[in-house]
């Protein structure tokens, strides 16, 4: 998908190193932007400012120690840096910096090119030369500024990228600060509620919220209800969606008993639930009780014409379906003939020592077989295995907005979140040819 987006608006893309780098087409800054608002599945685009192709020094030999400074190195970087093109870009997506910060994710690298002491000093040089440059104010590492640059080294190459468009943070996926399930299975089962604008949908034994967000990063004009019994876990939920800026309702409730959870009878539309497996979560008593109250309480909740989707492992189905069978004869789960059915029991891959099962239930009078496929995959949906996952991640990809513009507020990402891209995203860089400096060694 990237690669054909980026061969749409530039010229001679290429990939390296999880990198796209491409010529951006367009006569001025407007015209780049412009082009480049098409693209949606990269994580980002940066402007390369600047490359510099330095010869690492000889550590064994204290003669063959680098003979330019921090200081030296920036006035280069200054000098001869496009720098005319990143004001343009910045103009023409009404970015006005007052501020910036040098940065690198890369400091060993960094250090192993240029010496510790003068990596150490080549963020605060630069940015003095851009201050002297632009009147852009230095700021330290943590402190927010109008405008990141960051240093980026690839071998013996040393690049100032700036970041211009960047996708949004909930879209990519594994950014919540309190992880839980994958992102993409939790699409998957958030997807087979099929959620409308306005309704509201409950999850009664959330935890850390995962399906609840991802199904609010998606479908975020529906009203979400998460319960737990656990307060630690609703924290863990009420920060998640406090990352992502949405609004969720919370209530510390044991919803397996009668009358547990907080809400009137047919209040809800669509309703979640990834109950415990006997695994991690221990039940005491009877799995099959559990399950039984579980759904006697959701059955009071929802609404007729609603949606419930039940997300559990192959190991206790069989313990569920005789939940579900018993739970039949119970109040508000039979009216005239028609009762809670599985219209489709979805199976994949979750582990490789476990088979995840997506139950979907109606409201309905029929009793016909369940589908094992889910009515939004699709013509020609894998059955399972790695296929499927691919093809469920495509899919949920498919629904990526255009690029946003890459400001400080919107780049902030939990440092201790391990992120997983929902495509394998990559970084797409406008690169600027013939832009090489020959530091101890011309080219």
């Amino acid at each position: 998908m990237a690669r054909a987006e980026l061969e749409a608006v530039g010229r001679h893309v290429h990939c390296a190193r999880g990198r796209f780098y491409f010529d951006a087409v367009g006569t001025d800054g407007r015209h780049v932007v412009q082009a480049l608002s098409e693209v949606r599945h990269v994580r980002s685009i940066r402007r390369i400012a600047v490359s510099v192709e330095v010869r690492p020094p000889d550590r064994s030999n204290p003669a063959d120690l680098p003979t330019f400074s921090a200081g030296q190195l920036a006035e280069a970087m200054d000098s001869f840096g496009h720098w005319d093109d990143v004001e343009g870009d910045l103009r023409a997506l009404n970015i006005s910096v007052r501020s910036c910060c040098v940065v690198s994710r890369q400091f060993q690298q960094l250090a192993r090119l240029l010496t510790a002491d003068v990596a150490h000093e080549l963020h605060r040089e630069l940015a003095l030369c851009l201050q002297r440059r632009f009147g852009w104010h230095p700021c330290g590492r943590g402190r927010s500024a109008d405008l990141t640059l960051h240093l980026h080294v690839e071998g013996s190459t040393l690049r100032v990228e700036v970041p211009l468009l960047q996708q949004q943070k909930a879209k990519l996926g594994g950014g919540f600060p309190h992880q839980g399930m994958h992102h993409v299975e939790a699409w998957a089962i958030a997807r087979s509620l099929d959620v409308q604008p306005g309704e509201t949908v409950l999850d009664p034994m959330c935890g850390k919220g995962t399906i609840l967000a991802e199904a609010a990063v998606w479908w975020p004009r529906a009203i979400y209800v998460g319960c737990d019994a656990d307060a630690l876990q609703l924290e863990h939920c009420r920060r998640n969606f406090e990352w992502l800026e949405q609004s969720v309702v919370l209530h510390q409730a044991n919803t397996t008993q009668p009358g547990g959870t907080p809400l009137l009878d047919a209040s809800v539309d669509k309703v979640v639930v990834a109950p415990p497996w006997d695994r991690q979560f221990g039940i005491s008593g009877s799995l099959v009780a559990f399950y039984q109250q579980m759904l006697q309480e959701i059955f009071r909740v929802v609404r007729p014409g609603g949606r419930v989707v039940v997300f559990a492992s192959r190991r206790v189905l069989p313990k569920l379906l005789e939940a579900l069978d018993r739970s039949y004869a119970s109040q508000g789960a039979v009216k005239a003939g028609a009762s809670w059915r599985i219209t489709a029991q979805r199976s994949f891959a979750l582990t490789r020592a476990t088979t995840g099962v997506i139950l979907v239930l109606r409201f309905t009078p029929e009793c016909s077989e369940a589908s094992r496929f889910l009515s939004w995959e699709g013509r020609g949906a894998p059955e399972g295995g790695r296929e499927l996952y691919e093809h469920w991640r495509q899919l949920r990809a498919q629904g990526f907005p255009r690029l946003e513009v890459a400001l400080p507020g919107l780049a902030k990402v939990d440092s201790s979140a391990k992120t997983a891209p929902a495509l394998r995203l990559l970084v797409a860089l406008i690169f600027c040819a013939g832009v090489v400096l020959g530091l101890r060694s011309r080219v």
